[in-house]
């Protein structure tokens, strides 16, 4: 009986576009491990959020030296999306010499790009970039720091329009839907631009756009919800459980937006190599489950260094392939 509704679940999901585009990403992400990804860029983005939140400050800090009141409207809602941390830094950052603070400068910059260089490897491994295509150890940093500016920017960027919007806010509920519309648009870009830019292979918007779109509208749900859930949690963690529910607290949060961008990459990588509808029964494979697979065990051999051109076929036992 189980069997049989399992098949007609699967059969319907395959007939339907959505459902079994929806399929195709899920069992896309479980190709790659995305679940091991997510927790590798938690673990690296929780080293390197502050440092790379102190960079930012300091930098903002010299930029706007002369107008005080536009640095601290950008700081104050730029460290509001950050849960916990973003509270522990002043709008000073470093301080000292020149020299002294550039050093740090440079440090801390250093010490915040193990999450970024941690997504390039995810998003190439996604889209079964060949390591021996993949960026040398220098061009790697310069990605990664290229996309360090690119985030400062686009964080700026968003926090002028929540500070437009704060100003404008007795102005009626016009003021308030520009204000979300130009986050939402700030988080897409943002998006877009990792996705660019982080991947070795040459893709264009319309490679891009699907995943960016969808996983900038729910960066800016996780934004707007995931502070106040967070901040309340800890708030009543704390007593029992103190600067360990704080760690556990962070690690989550950035864990959510990494497993929104990741998922948001795999819906461009199925759009893109076609890998739906795919069947939720490993005995009743499709043609779009025999692509996966040899995109899937290519990837795993050029690990070792091989580059080789398989035909694969998948047949469910005594059948052929569905499609």
């Amino acid at each position: 009986m189980f069997d049989r509704r399992l098949e007609q679940l699967d059969l319907r999901q395959q007939r339907s576009r959505p459902a079994g585009f929806l399929v195709g990403v899920l069992l896309r992400y479980r190709d790659d491990r995305g679940g091991r990804w997510v927790a590798l860029v938690a673990y690296y983005g929780f080293f390197s959020i502050f440092p790379l939140l102190l960079t930012f400050v300091t930098v903002l800090g010299t930029v706007l030296e002369g107008r005080p009141s536009l640095r601290a409207d950008l700081i104050d809602s730029a460290l509001g999306n950050f849960p916990v941390i973003g509270t522990q830094l002043t709008e000073d950052g470093l301080t000292g010499s020149p020299i002294v603070v550039a050093i740090g400068v440079l440090t801390a910059l250093w010490a915040g790009l193990g999450a970024v260089q941690t997504l390039q490897d995810v998003m190439n491994t996604m889209w079964s970039v060949p390591p021996t295509a993949r960026p040398s150890f220098v061009a790697k940093r310069l990605r990664s720091v290229l996309m360090l500016v690119f985030v400062a920017v686009g964080i700026t960027g968003g926090s002028a329009i929540t500070s437009l919007g704060a100003a404008g806010v007795d102005l009626g509920r016009g003021v308030r839907v520009l204000t979300i519309a130009g986050s939402v648009v700030v988080n897409i870009v943002m998006v877009g631009g990792a996705y660019r830019i982080l991947t070795h292979q040459q893709l264009l918007v319309r490679d891009i756009y699907p995943g960016a779109i969808a996983a900038g509208i729910a960066l800016f749900a996780l934004q707007a919800l995931g502070v106040i859930l967070v901040t309340r949690v800890l708030d009543n963690a704390k007593d029992v459980y103190g600067v360990f529910a704080t760690v556990m607290g962070l690690l989550t949060w950035i864990g959510f937006q990494a497993q929104v961008v990741l998922l948001g990459n795999e819906i461009n990588v199925v759009r893109a190599k076609r890998l739906w509808p795919r069947s939720i029964r490993r005995s009743h494979p499709t043609e779009a489950d025999t692509r996966a697979l040899r995109d899937v065990v290519l990837r795993e051999v050029s690990v070792q260094g091989v580059e080789v051109d398989l035909d694969i076929t998948v047949r469910p036992p005594g059948g052929a392939t569905r499609g």
